[in-house]
């Protein structure tokens, strides 16, 4: 059952990745496919992490995603950089992006293989939902704007807000961590903040400084 859940978890992001596919060639603005492969990628990492239950199985799911986005570029007209190319931002250098995903990722295994699955399914989750859902909610809908050290929007805050509360919930219930609500909600308005006062190609890495310091926490 096991090498069923690995096989599977590696082949069935391919549905959504060829959704997305299509949804670029109907011409859905590049900024919304970019968030859609980054909550895709992250609550993939989280769903690993969630049904997958050692972190062998989950680096093999991970590789076998990987290695047949490989093999489809090479063999046929599937052409995966194109993917990695539509989560630039504006204004943002390729480089950049690549040097952030790649830490991003680099993290998120180093948190599971030091810290447990918890950490990392915390960790990815708020990727996917907090993050992921900051900028689909603020950058449409965010009129209301303040600025740390860069610009945002209150409702974008405020969606990051319910995002990370919401993986906190989901980890807490998931891994019995028995915290306590008034906790769960510090934890979430201390993830808001660290993306709040992240610079835009550093939120990434921010979020996990927090699931690092939360995992520390808990064990006090």
């Amino acid at each position: 059952m096991g090498h069923f859940q690995v096989i599977s978890l590696g082949i069935i992001p391919f549905l959504f990745v060829f959704i997305g596919l299509e949804m670029g060639k109907r011409g859905m603005k590049n900024w919304i496919l970019r968030k859609y492969y980054h909550i895709l990628l992250y609550g993939l990492l989280a769903l690993d992490g969630i049904i997958l239950e050692s972190a062998y199985e989950i680096i093999l799911s991970i590789a076998l995603f990987f290695s047949i986005a490989l093999a489809l570029t090479l063999l046929t007209s599937f052409d995966f950089n194109s993917i990695i190319k539509s989560g630039v931002r504006d204004g943002e250098k390729y480089l950049a992006l690549q040097i952030n995903n790649g830490l991003t990722i680099v993290i998120s295994i180093l948190i599971l293989f030091l810290l447990g699955r918890w950490v990392f399914v915390l960790t990815t989750l708020v990727l996917a939902l907090g993050d992921g859902l900051g900028e689909l909610i603020g950058r449409p809908f965010g009129r209301i704007k303040y600025k740390l050290l860069s610009t945002k929007s209150v409702i974008g805050s405020l969606a990051v807000l319910l995002g990370a509360l919401t993986s906190l919930f989901i980890v807490n219930y998931l891994f019995d961590l028995s915290i306590s609500l008034t906790i769960l909600i510090l934890y979430a308005i201390s993830y808001t903040i660290s993306e709040a006062v992240a610079f835009t190609a550093t939120d990434n890495l921010f979020l996990h400084g927090v699931s690092i310091a939360i995992y520390y926490i808990q064990q006090i």
